[in-house]
């Protein structure tokens, strides 16, 4: 296994992290990974980053922290117990035997960003230790159902998850007063326009939804509530809706290899496209092309 020192470390030790195959996606100030921890005992140390760990079936392992008052503190987790640790906050971790977990790391400045519009006073996540929380947990199998199923995540559904935990992190587990007004507009027809065409246009690319917001002058953020409240769909699901279109188009050419297309619509395998044409239209691509 890879190792890399991690920040603010207090212990000196160097610290044992996943290997990049762990690594689902790496964005502006955010990290995701699925992990499978073997048994074994990482010696105190911290991040820079906020961590949230999400165990799964048949996990168990020990944090030991200490918490902004000095305090020790021991918790014990298993499936459906989420541990939130804060910036710089001193831990360590015994993993009792293999435990799959999903791990997130935000850095300050993007929980920083997630409460630009939306806060105000000073911004403090409040570590948490076995908290019971179905959002997160389900945030969690979805990227662990994806890893399984042997697709690649897309940037733009990873950066999707990790601005839809931001915001959920504020607003249940900060310090800072939620502005009174939750209220998002809508996309101006316009903006609505621009994002279609540049989505469209990048069908074949992993794009992030940071650049579809730059596109707008948004923050991706802003962008991600205006887009859904506008369409009723986040922006990776249209995006995934109109590599299917295409996809159709696409298949009434009777000598076009499925690996060709599914490369030209972005997909990281033909397999893949396989299962998502098949999620949204209830036949293969196979089948599709053969009642045309």
């Amino acid at each position: 296994m890879k190792t890399k020192r991690i920040p603010r470390h207090h212990s000196g030790a160097t610290v044992e992290m996943p290997p990049d195959d762990d690594l689902v996606v790496r964005g502006n100030g955010f990290e995701i990974y699925c992990e499978q921890m073997s048994p074994r005992f990482v010696a105190e140390h911290s991040h820079q980053e906020l961590q949230i760990f999400v165990p799964f079936k048949h996990s168990s392992f020990v944090v030991n922290c200490h918490s902004a008052t000095g305090q020790q503190q021991n918790a014990s987790f298993r499936e459906g117990d989420i541990s939130l640790l804060g910036c710089g906050q001193a831990h360590s971790v015994e993993w009792g035997k293999s435990s799959l977990v999903a791990s997130f790391y935000l850095t300050p400045e993007f929980i920083e960003r997630a409460a630009a519009d939306s806060t105000h006073g000073k911004i403090e996540i409040v570590p948490q230790y076995g908290v019971r929380d179905s959002f997160i947990q389900h945030l969690g199998l979805a990227l662990l159902q994806g890893r399984q199923a042997g697709e690649i995540s897309p940037q733009i559904y990873a950066e999707s998850l990790a601005h839809v935990l931001g915001v959920h992190l504020l607003r249940n587990y900060s310090t800072a007063k939620i502005a009174a007004q939750q209220t998002t507009s809508g996309l101006p027809p316009q903006k609505l326009r621009r994002a279609a065409e540049f989505i469209n246009a990048h069908l074949s690319q992993d794009i992030r939804l940071s650049e579809i917001a730059a596109e707008l002058e948004l923050s991706p953020f802003h962008f991600g509530r205006m887009f859904k409240r506008t369409t009723g769909q986040t922006p990776y699901q249209y995006l995934l809706e109109q590599r299917i279109e295409r996809g159709k188009r696409l298949l009434t050419d009777a000598q076009l290899p499925l690996v060709e297309i599914a490369l030209q619509l972005g997909f990281s395998s033909q397999s893949h496209f396989t299962q998502v044409f098949h999620r949204f239209t209830g036949s293969t691509p196979n089948q599709y092309r053969k009642k045309l």
